[in-house]
């Protein structure tokens, strides 16, 4: 397998940007040369145009509902009129498209 970062494997560079995401990565090797080389993934560290082009490239259209959701005055129609009621206290612990989409209704 060839890697966008030239020496290093895929799976190091997959764990990288997994840990760079701020989730901790559950490793599923069976051999011990697939530990070592997980493992060695601590040691990288991706910059911020390998993390753009890592997100860029895996990134996927959330089409619908939320694209329809998201239209100008939708979720209004949908929460009755009643959304600018809503709590959103909980608004942090939302996805990012969430909370985006509420802060669009606001």
């Amino acid at each position: 397998m060839r890697s966008p970062l030239g020496s290093v494997s895929l799976p190091q560079v997959a764990l990288a940007w997994v840990r760079a995401r701020g989730v901790t990565p559950i490793v599923g090797a069976r051999t011990l040369a697939q530990l070592q080389e997980n493992l060695a993934s601590l040691d990288l560290f991706l910059d911020d145009q390998a993390l753009a082009r890592l997100d860029e490239a895996t990134s996927i259209d959330l089409g619908f509902p939320l694209e329809f959701l998201g239209r100008p005055g939708m979720a209004s129609a949908v929460y009755g009129g009643m959304i600018d009621r809503i709590d959103t206290h909980r608004t942090a612990q939302m996805p990012e498209n969430l909370r985006l989409l509420a802060a669009r209704q606001q």
